[in-house]
């Protein structure tokens, strides 16, 4: 059941996800996952909970020091086979990056108190069970590890995503398609925050502490319509 909504998921907005997933924004995503992601040193494993088709695995991969490594796990095996491809098409040796098709709330393969961090770009929100989900993450990280989602955000300032918007728009009117893509993602991105259910700051701070992280930190992203949740595994 939840392979077969999850591929229906990305079927239906499959192009638009990888619109987005390969729009400069979403890189600095990365970018930002990776500022939050800690003290991720050489032999570090960090783990990305719905890799889909790799693009941000791989993207991540840059900010990770030598030595270390990220596990990319998404639920749809179609996903994974395209993570998969674009892995042998990089270069890159499994050592450093790895693509699994796994359920979250289940990652037996994974030893207890193994990863250093814990990342995920607009997963969350889509997960039946979250609770599971990051009771399975308090699990396999380990002392001071952590854990940065980025969730589309359900508490927006429209006015200050306005403001926002527009110092951009400089950008849009030298790159007209690439912004009418970036809107066209953005749009579907929201659309499927609205089916499925975007969560307040309330109820994701009580679902983490729920897991066990004592301490729920947010920052406001993509001129507010998203949020970074970071956490941290006690000692």
């Amino acid at each position: 059941m939840k392979v077969a909504r999850n591929s229906l998921l990305f079927d239906t907005l499959g192009p638009a996800y990888v619109a987005l997933k390969e729009h400069g924004l979403w890189a600095q995503q990365n970018q930002l996952l990776a500022a939050h992601w800690g003290e991720v040193g050489q032999g570090s494993t960090v783990l990305d909970l719905g890799a889909g088709t790799g693009i941000g695995t791989l993207a991540l991969e840059k900010h990770l020091p030598p030595g270390a490594r990220i596990i990319g796990v998404d639920i749809v095996p179609a996903m994974v086979a395209r993570a998969k491809k674009r892995l042998d098409a990089s270069g890159l040796p499994p050592q450093r990056v790895d693509f699994r098709t796994g359920d979250a709330t289940a990652m037996s393969d994974v030893p207890t108190g193994s990863v250093k961090a814990v990342v995920a770009n607009s997963f969350l929100y889509l997960v039946p069970e979250p609770a599971k989900v990051l009771a399975e993450v308090h699990r396999i990280l380990a002392p001071g590890g952590r854990v940065v989602f980025m969730e589309p955000s359900a508490e927006v300032d429209w006015l200050a995503s306005l403001r926002s918007g527009a110092t951009h728009a400089g950008v849009a009117l030298r790159e007209p398609l690439a912004a009418g893509q970036l809107v066209a993602a953005m749009t579907a991105w929201w659309v499927a925050g609205s089916l499925v259910g975007r969560r307040s700051r309330a109820e994701l701070t009580q679902l983490f502490r729920d897991a066990g992280f004592e301490k729920v930190e947010f920052k406001s992203t993509l001129s507010g319509l998203g949020q970074h949740i970071i956490a941290e595994r006690q000692a």
